[in-house]
């Protein structure tokens, strides 16, 4: 996924990829994100139900949830 900024400028300067897992980022961006559901979608809050869940088809979902309200 392409991530940029906007420099002083008001120019969109694009991030450099990294290994996100290399260095263990995922891991903290994915504990954050557990223990604050309601920062993860804007006028709606998220119930995580699992953590790295394996799914029948061989792959693990980081963090699955469902969203516990509708949009305001």
């Amino acid at each position: 996924m392409e991530l940029f900024r906007v420099d002083k400028d008001a120019r969109f300067i694009q991030y450099a990829e990294s290994d996100f897992k290399k260095e263990t980022q995922e891991e903290v961006l994915e504990f954050w994100l557990e223990h604050n559901p309601a920062y993860t979608l804007e006028d709606e809050n998220v119930l995580i139900i699992g953590r790295q869940a394996p799914t029948n088809l061989g792959s693990i979902i980081d963090l699955p949830g469902i969203p516990t309200g509708g949009l305001k």
